[in-house]
């Protein structure tokens, strides 16, 4: 039989001398597409199993760092603990004394910043009733009632061991001079090489929370 390519230009192969195309392969396309949704998957399978274990992580610090912290019931009795038994009940006022006064690197008493506070003494500080205010990355803050009535808050740090006696006393008495409407004025301070205590007047509702809620 005679095959001729008149009004049939779409044919090809043999006996024809026209070559035909080759066929796409549609099971390739395919199997592109089904590697392309594996990674996909893979690679969110691998950001949430990555983002779970760093919330794990970060959960397991903050609950380890809170029942290391001591609660609302509690006195401020790391203070005393920490002066070694040497039960120092002084105080300092104005500029914060001298290298006399700071007696193997390690003061014994509170300084006091400001003229115009009626001091009190360590001891005082150690009897007060103490709440929990909060924890954060550098220490804790307490808001303790002195046995006169009045109340002050008390930030205790332990990651500023890094900070020597005269550097700390000095960044204490640039504290002491700073003045705004919006911040609190340091009233004293107390150092210890295992522990730093700064110590502020207590304001009511004066928190970011209670002031946008």
């Amino acid at each position: 039989i005679f095959i001729g390519d008149a009004g049939n230009k779409a044919l090809c192969g043999p006996p024809l001398e026209a070559v035909c195309p080759k066929k796409t392969s549609k099971k390739k396309g395919l199997n592109l597409i089904i590697i392309i949704v594996a990674s996909a998957i893979a690679i969110v399978i691998l950001v949430a199993t990555v983002g779970t274990g760093l919330m794990l992580f970060r959960c397991g610090a903050t609950t380890q760092h809170a029942h290391d912290s001591p609660n609302s019931s509690k006195k401020v009795t790391s203070v005393e603990e920490g002066n070694g038994g040497h039960g120092s009940t002084g105080k300092q006022r104005g500029n914060g004394g001298t290298n006399n006064d700071m007696k193997g690197n390690e003061m014994r008493e509170l300084v006091f910043l400001t003229d115009d506070r009626v001091p009190f003494e360590l001891q005082d500080l150690l009897k007060a009733s103490a709440e929990v205010l909060g924890t954060g990355s550098f220490g804790s803050s307490y808001k303790a009632m002195l046995q006169d009535g009045s109340t002050v808050v008390v930030k205790r740090y332990r990651e500023m061991n890094n900070l020597g006696t005269e550097e700390f006393h000095e960044y204490m008495k640039k504290l002491g001079r700073l003045s705004h409407p919006n911040l609190l004025p340091l009233v004293a301070y107390y150092y210890r090489r295992e522990e730093k205590l700064l110590i502020y007047d207590y304001v009511p509702n004066g928190s970011l929370v209670y002031l946008l809620h």
